[in-house]
C-alpha cells in the first residue's frame, strides 16, 4: 500500500515507480437480462404462475365485489331484536333486585 504522501512525491516526479498508469475508461459491462421478465424470453413455467396469480386475485376480487353487495339486513333484525329484549329485560330484572 502506499500512502497519500507517497503518491504526491510520485506526482511531483520525485518517484516514478510508485506512479501507475490510469487505465483507460472501459465502457460498463451489458447487464444480460433476467430470464423470467415477461417481454424478454419469459419461459412457460414463469408464465403459468404469474396466470395463477392473476386468477386469484380475480377471485378474490369477485368474491370481495359479492360480499360487500350482499343485504345482510333482512336475515338478522329478528335475531337482534329478541337478543336486545332479552339483554334489556335481564338489566331490568337485575335493576329492580338490587332496588328492593
Amino acid at each position: 500500500m502506499t500512502s497519500v504522501s507517497a503518491t504526491e512525491l510520485a506526482k511531483l516526479g520525485k518517484c516514478e515507480a510508485m506512479v501507475t498508469p490510469r487505465k483507460a475508461a472501459r465502457k460498463p459491462a451489458r447487464r444480460k437480462k433476467a430470464p423470467g421478465v415477461i417481454g424478454f424470453g419469459a419461459n412457460k413455467k414463469n408464465q403459468a404462475a404469474i396466470d395463477r396469480g392473476d386468477a386469484a386475485h380475480d377471485r378474490f376480487e369477485r368474491e370481495a365485489q359479492q360480499f360487500t353487495s350482499q343485504d345482510c339486513n333482512h336475515r338478522t333484525i329478528l335475531p337482534n331484536l329478541v337478543l336486545a329484549l332479552a339483554v334489556a329485560a335481564g338489566l331490568l330484572t337485575l335493576m329492580a333486585a338490587v332496588a328492593t
